[in-house]
């Protein structure tokens, strides 16, 4: 693995990779169970090769497919005290989703069904009981059956490589939390020989990847965002926290309330809160039964 995030070999292998993985998720992908062999063909070690000797080949190239923008994702995760880690991500896809909305509940619906295709015989073609192609990816890491990393990459289109990319960054080049999110990020559009990369990259290696045959354009708006929360396993859990500051999205510590043995011994610690808060004053005296 090369250990530099900014080389140009490696910023190269990443660009053919995102193509080529897109391609054949378009391609391949469908509901499990649609028994077309998509998901093996996608998981053969023999497939897995085919893609790397186009991508050892060099140059460039865009055959992914154009495809529906996929958008507007809400991630969270959430480790406790006790370990228990929870990552979840959320979208309603489009704006306002499908438009249609429950009426008591007032709970929108997506409108992801845009995104099977109409290609008669496609193994992700529309039809009934299936669930379309989606990007929609909560990340965990886990070591030795434990969870060490809950992460998840939000953008759209921009998720999959996101992710692997964030990934690659944190055990291949060795860079914590904070600086793994941090470093500019870049897409291929898929479809198109253009490639989204933000100012950072564009300066140090614009130059250098148009040479190679590259398109750089600047994103037309950010590209994707990123939260995570790695468990150091030590005797008492220890967790760093990343996130993007500009992701409208904040790293929050939460104080456990403690476990009360009754409602009566909850209400008191209740008063007890709130008299403190209108008046400043504290109640030391404990609840007694």
């Amino acid at each position: 693995a090369v250990n530099d995030p900014f080389d140009a070999d490696h910023i190269r292998a990443l660009i053919e990779a995102t193509r080529a993985a897109y391609g054949a998720r378009d391609a391949w992908l469908s509901e499990p169970g649609d028994g077309d062999g998509g998901a093996a063909r996608l998981l053969s070690r023999d497939y897995a090769a085919e893609l790397a000797a186009k991508i050892a080949a060099g140059g460039a190239r865009h055959e992914a497919p154009t495809m529906t923008e996929h958008t507007d994702t809400v991630y969270i995760s959430v480790v406790d005290r006790d370990r228990n880690a929870v990552s979840l991500i959320n979208s309603i896809f489009s704006s306002y989703g499908s438009g249609l909305m429950a009426p008591r509940s007032g709970v929108l619906f997506h409108n992801r069904g845009q995104s099977f295709s109409l290609q008669p015989g496609h193994p992700n073609e529309a039809g009934p009981r299936k669930r379309p192609m989606h990007t929609i990816i909560p990340g965990m890491v886990a070591e030795n059956g434990r969870v060490t990393l809950s992460f998840g990459v939000m953008g759209g289109h921009y998720q999959a490589m996101g992710h692997a990319h964030l990934l690659t960054r944190l055990f291949d080049q060795k860079l914590d939390v904070q600086e793994a999110i941090d470093l500019p990020r870049l897409f291929p559009l898929p479809g198109t020989a253009i490639v989204e990369a933000e100012a950072g990259l564009r300066d140090r290696l614009g130059a250098e990847l148009q040479q190679r045959g590259f398109d750089l354009h600047p994103p037309r708006w950010a590209i994707g965002g990123a939260q995570a929360i790695l468990v150091c396993r030590k005797k008492f859990a220890e967790y760093v926290i990343g996130h993007m500051p500009a992701d409208r999205g904040e790293p929050l510590t939460i104080e456990e309330s403690p476990v009360f043995a009754t409602r009566e011994e909850a209400e008191w610690e209740l008063f007890r809160r709130r008299w403190r808060e209108h008046t400043g004053e504290i109640i030391n005296q404990p609840f007694r039964d």
